[in-house]
C-alpha cells in the first residue's frame, strides 16, 4: 500500500551551520531537500531523514539580515513601504505537497507561482516573505503583515502594485489562508496559496501547534505604539479564575523542593484564594520595554536613566548598541511608570498582567500546564546558580533578547510573559480579595509594589502565571523591568 501522506522533519547536521529539511512524499513523488542557514533552533526530536539522491538539489534560503538589502537594491519599485524588522506570530518555514505534477511556467520570464502541483514551501521571517516551487525553486520574496486573523503580501517583484489580503487560522495544527482578495497573476498566488494546507515544521512555529500544551491561540491583533515603536497585543475581554487553589500550591510546593532544600508552603499562599475577575478588553506590549526604547525616553527628558549600565555579567549593557533589543533593568516602579505615561500607555493592572500570561483557561504557564525550559529565559545552563537547569542551553548567562521565545507566547501572543525579566505592576502589593471582581486595581494603600513574571535566575515554581512578588517602589534592580499596557480605546 502507498501513502499518499507529506511528512516534514528538520535535522541539525553535527558540526555544520546550516539546517536540512526533507520532504517526503509517496514513492511517486520526488523528494527535495532544502538547506536553511541557521536562523532557527533545531528541532533535536525530527526522525532521521531518508538517503538522498545525487540529483536531489539543494537550494540555500538568504539570511533575513539580507533581505531587507536585497529588496532596496532591486531595480522594481516597491509601491508600499517595508514593515519593521518585527516576528510575527506566524514567523517560520510551511510545507505543502500537491500530489499533481508540479508544471513549468509557458515562459521563462513567467510567473513564479505555476497554476498547479508540486512541492512549495513559504518561508515567514519578520515581514518577509519567500516562496519555493520544486520547478522554479527560490523566485519570489516579498513584504507581509499580520494583524489579528489577517495576513497581507505585498511587494511582489512579480506583481509589485498587488496587495493580496488573505486570512489566516489553524485547523489541526495546520495553517490555512483563505484569499480575501489578491490579483497577482490573475488570481495565481492566491491558487497557489490556498489550495491546500501549510504544515509548520519548525521549532518557531511550535506556538501554533495544537497539542496538550498548547490548547487554543486566540486571534492576535497588534498595534505599534508611535512614541517607541512597541508592538502591543489586545486582549478581549473576558473572566477567569485570578489565584490559586490549594491544590496549585501544593504543586508549586513540590516543583519548590525539587530546586531548593528550605521551600515553604507560605511562599505561595500570596496566591489566595482563587477568585473571579472580570476585565474589560486592553492592550499590553508583546514584550518587555528594551534598553533602546527606554532610551528614547531619556533623550527626551521624560525619564531617568537606569540606575546602573551593566547587568549581572556584563560590564556595559544599557547604552551599549549590541543589547539594545534586550530588556532594560535597573529601574524602580517610579521609572516604570514614568516610561508607560510617556509613551502614551500606563502599567498593566497586575489582574491585566495575569490574565493576560493565563488565558480564560488559567493555565499555569503562558503555553500550557507544563513545564518547558525551551520556551522561556530562565536558569539553565549558563547560569551559574546551584540550582541551574543544566539540560537548557539557551545560550544566555542571564537577560535574552525581547522575543527570543517565540513558542512561549500566551493565548493573547504576549511574549516574554514567563522568565527573563521581573515585570512592575501598577498595583499595591496585598491580600487578594474574595469574590467576584470587575476589573480591580489592587488594595489602596502598601509600602510595597507588586512584580510579576519571574526572571532569568529563576525555576518553574516562580514562573508560573500564578505567582507574585512584591518590592519597594524605589528599588531598582538587575532582575527588574516591565512593560505598559492601554485601555481597549
Amino acid at each position: 500500500m502507498v501513502s499518499n501522506s507529506l511528512t516534514v522533519s528538520i535535522i541539525r547536521e553535527k558540526g555544520e551551520n546550516e539546517f536540512l529539511m526533507n520532504v517526503r512524499a509517496s514513492s511517486l513523488l520526488t523528494a527535495v531537500v532544502v538547506a536553511i542557514p541557521l536562523v532557527i533552533a533545531a528541532c533535536s526530536s525530527a526522525p532521521s531523514p531518508p538517503p538522498v539522491t545525487p540529483e536531489t538539489p539543494e537550494i540555500a534560503i538568504t539570511p533575513t539580515d539580507m533581505w531587507f538589502g536585497l529588496l532596496q537594491r532591486t531595480p522594481i519599485p516597491y509601491a508600499t513601504p517595508l514593515p519593521p524588522a518585527q516576528a510575527t506570530i506566524l514567523d517560520g518555514t510551511y510545507a505543502k505537497l500537491d500530489p499533481r505534477p508540479g508544471r513549468r511556467p509557458l515562459e521563462r520570464r513567467g510567473p513564479p507561482y505555476p497554476p498547479e502541483g508540486g512541492i512549495w514551501l513559504l518561508h515567514l521571517d519578520k515581514g518577509i516573505f519567500r516562496v519555493f516551487h520544486e520547478i522554479s525553486g527560490w523566485r519570489t520574496m516579498g513584504s507581509f503583515t499580520v494583524s489579528g486573523y489577517q495576513i497581507k503580501f505585498f511587494n511582489d517583484p512579480h506583481c509589485t502594485r498587488v496587495v493580496g489580503t488573505y486570512t489566516w487560522k489553524l485547523e489541526e495544527g495546520k495553517l490555512v489562508l483563505e484569499v480575501v482578495e489578491d490579483k497577482c497573476f490573475l488570481d495565481l498566488r492566491a491558487a497557489s496559496f490556498t489550495n491546500l494546507p501549510w504544515i509548520p515544521h519548525n521549532p518557531q512555529t511550535d506556538v501554533m501547534t495544537a497539542d496538550s500544551s498548547s490548547p487554543t491561540l486566540a486571534a492576535v491583533e497588534t498595534w505599534t505604539r508611535p512614541a517607541d515603536g512597541m508592538v502591543m497585543v489586545y486582549v478581549p475581554p473576558g473572566e477567569f479564575e485570578m489565584g490559586s487553589g490549594d491544590n496549585e500550591v501544593d504543586y508549586a510546593l513540590q516543583l519548590c523542593n525539587e530546586y531548593y532544600d528550605n521551600c515553604e508552603q507560605k511562599w505561595f499562599e500570596a496566591e489566595q484564594p482563587v477568585h473571579t475577575v472580570v476585565l474589560g478588553g486592553f492592550w499590553i506590549d508583546q514584550t518587555e520595554v528594551t534598553n533602546a526604547q527606554f532610551a528614547q525616553c531619556v533623550a527626551a527628558g521624560a525619564c531617568d536613566q537606569p540606575a546602573r549600565s551593566g547587568s549581572f555579567t556584563r560590564d556595559s549593557y544599557y547604552g551599549n548598541s549590541a543589547y539594545d533589543n534586550y530588556p532594560v533593568i535597573y529601574v524602580s516602579w517610579s521609572q516604570a511608570l514614568e516610561y508607560c505615561t510617556w509613551a502614551g500607555a500606563r502599567l498593566p493592572t497586575e489582574a491585566e498582567w495575569e490574565y493576560a500570561a493565563r488565558g480564560p483557561e488559567g493555565r499555569r504557564f503562558p503555553w500550557g500546564d507544563e513545564f518547558d525550559g525551551k520556551r522561556l529565559s530562565h536558569c539553565d545552563a549558563n547560569c551559574e546558580f546551584d540550582w541551574a537547569d543544566e539540560a537548557i542551553d539557551d545560550g544566555y548567562a542571564d537577560t535574552a533578547p525581547v522575543g527570543s521565545y517565540p513558542a512561549g507566547a500566551s493565548w493573547c501572543g504576549a511574549l516574554d510573559m514567563a522568565g527573563n525579566v521581573w515585570e512592575w505592576v501598577q498595583d499595591l502589593y496585598g491580600d487578594y480579595s474574595p469574590g467576584r471582581q470587575v476589573n480591580p486595581t489592587g488594595p489602596s494603600s502598601s509600602a510595597w509594589r507588586v512584580l510579576r513574571g519571574g526572571s532569568w535566575p529563576h525555576v518553574p515554581h516562580a514562573l508560573r502565571g500564578a505567582y507574585r512578588d512584591w518590592s519597594r517602589p524605589d528599588d531598582q534592580s538587575n532582575v527588574f523591568g516591565f512593560r505598559c499596557a492601554r485601555g481597549p480605546q
